[in-house]
């Protein structure tokens, strides 16, 4: 007897393809530009605020930005995981 995919495991299945691939693709843009995602309009505009908000200096916003983009390549990475 065939056995058939439900459609949300289908459907959870490309979401986790998608964040995966674009988050990645993201995260990876971030870690490896210069400015680490300060040059993206909505990404600097958090980085500053906490920043403002902890009270770090201009070196700190950099290492906050390269620590975002370290999450988000985490989290990419957890859905490359629900693949498999």
């Amino acid at each position: 007897m065939r056995s058939m995919l439900k459609p949300s495991a289908v459907l959870s299945s490309v979401l986790a393809g998608y964040f995966a691939a674009f988050w990645g693709i993201y995260a990876a843009q971030i870690l490896t530009a210069p400015l680490h995602g300060l040059g993206d309009l909505l990404r600097s505009d958090l980085i500053f605020t906490l920043g403002d908000l902890l009270g770090v200096g201009p070196d700190g916003l950099l290492r906050f930005g390269a620590f975002l983009g370290a999450v988000s390549l985490t989290i990419a990475g957890l859905f490359g995981l629900y693949l498999v």
